[in-house]
């Protein structure tokens, strides 16, 4: 009876590895960068070919002089490493009019050929239903980026792209099917394993969003809202786009709690800590500041705004996150530390706090960031960062102050226009 030939499968997605039989090899970890980048080249293209011009462009990228001849013993070596690693007896780089291939000695299999061949069996599908089927299938299939240590080569980025493009697109119709279907449980599942792959992509958290509302889970709704919120803040410094945010909305307008006693109302209302200033997530910042603003016009009670705004040492925005993100947790920490009970917080912007003071006005404010700048001087603040704050008081022109815990230099006021730092 002939021995079943064995197959080498080929991971390229979230990585690259190969699996012979039931073995997997440590093939690709042991060889040397250039190696494995042809290696992969090789399988990729066992189909079709590659030609030899366009394998040494890729791996040398003119940053060898000698590449024709760097090429030819890199070829040697792999052929020799192949027949070493346990694969059987044969020809492993395959040279034929001009093109190299991995060669037909053993069967190759590939995550990225069973990905594409489920898509096109999809596109070619009789029916909705086969069709979803088969976008299910090929969304279970996808493994996430193509070849991530060779990301710098511009055929990885090409495949990448379109593998990318591919799977988003399966997931688009797959989400708009079932929602036909009203199938929302299938959306949440669906929509949660995309978000992985694509996590600054609000598309897929919006769906997602939307399907718990359908299914009622509004408290789930919201803790997910403030996650993804928080996440697109710390990592990206941006705010929900006004999608997102009318997906809290819709949450916030549907969060009805069981029937409860007044204590029990009283404790939920209650568990945040009650000492220091409060911080806030900048939607709910923006709605208390709403209603108390009517409060203090209506009893004349004193207050302003005061935007922390991180600069260089020339008053320009930082926009390097390795700077920008410390500077930001050491002036938030400072302002927890500093703040009245009664006052409220907030990250406005990557590199921007924002503070309602209550019963404070403008004339005041000076004091409250001469105690700031002395804790930002005795924390770790990066070098060469500074602060600008910005008073902003109704319809009064904001005026703006610098930062001493950097520079040392006399604090002065200055009026300017706009209601941003003039920098």
């Amino acid at each position: 009876m002939e021995k079943e030939q064995q197959v080498l499968q080929v991971r390229f997605m979230s990585g690259f590895s190969l699996t012979y039989g039931k073995q997997v090899m440590g093939l690709a970890k042991e060889m040397s960068s250039k190696a494995r980048q042809l290696l992969a080249t090789l399988l990729y293209f066992n189909r079709t070919g590659v030609p030899r011009e366009k394998i040494i462009a890729n791996l040398y990228q003119n940053e060898d002089a000698d590449a024709a001849n760097s090429f030819k013993a890199l070829v040697f070596r792999l052929r020799r490493k192949l027949l070493q690693c346990g694969l059987p007896e044969g020809d492993y780089v395959v040279v034929k009019d001009g093109l190299y291939r991995f060669g037909d000695a053993v069967e190759v299999e590939t995550d990225t050929d069973q990905f594409r061949a489920v898509i096109e069996a999809a596109d070619g599908a009789e029916s909705e239903k086969e069709r979803a089927a088969f976008f299910a299938k090929a969304c279970e299939l996808y493994g996430g980026e193509f070849l991530p240590l060779s990301s710098e080569q511009p055929w990885v980025v090409f495949v990448n792209a379109e593998l990318v493009d591919d799977y988003a697109n399966a997931a688009r119709w797959l989400v708009k099917y079932y929602n036909r279907r009203r199938d929302h449980e299938a959306i949440c599942v669906l929509c949660k394993r995309v978000s992985v792959y694509f996590p600054f992509e609000e598309e897929w958290y919006i769906e997602r969003l939307n399907a718990l509302i359908a299914l009622g889970r509004y408290k789930q709704a919201l803790d997910e809202y403030e996650a993804v919120a928080s996440m697109l803040f710390d990592e990206m410094g941006v705010y929900p786009s006004e999608q997102l945010m009318d997906c809290a909305r819709a949450i916030s307008n549907k969060v009805i709690f069981p029937l409860s006693s007044g204590t029990e109302v009283s404790d939920r209302l209650n568990d945040a800590p009650s000492s220091g200033a409060y911080y806030c997530s900048y939607p709910g910042f923006a709605d208390s500041y709403h209603v108390l603003k009517r409060i203090m016009d209506r009893d004349g009670i004193p207050s302003c705004l005061l935007l922390c705004t991180v600069t260089d040492a020339k008053r320009r925005p930082l926009e390097e996150r390795e700077h920008v993100t410390p500077a930001i947790q050491e002036i938030s920490l400072a302002l927890g530390r500093t703040l009245r009970k009664s006052d409220m917080y907030t990250r406005y912007s990557s590199a921007q706090m924002l503070v309602m003071l209550w019963g404070t006005g403008p004339e005041n404010v000076n004091l409250i960031t001469e105690r700031l700048d002395e804790l930002l001087a005795a924390q770790k603040m990066p070098e060469g960062v500074q602060v600008v704050y910005t008073v902003l008081a109704g319809k009064d022109a904001p005026q703006f102050i610098l930062s001493t815990a950097m520079s040392g230099k006399k604090k002065t006021w200055r009026k300017i226009d706009g209601a941003t730092p003039a920098i």
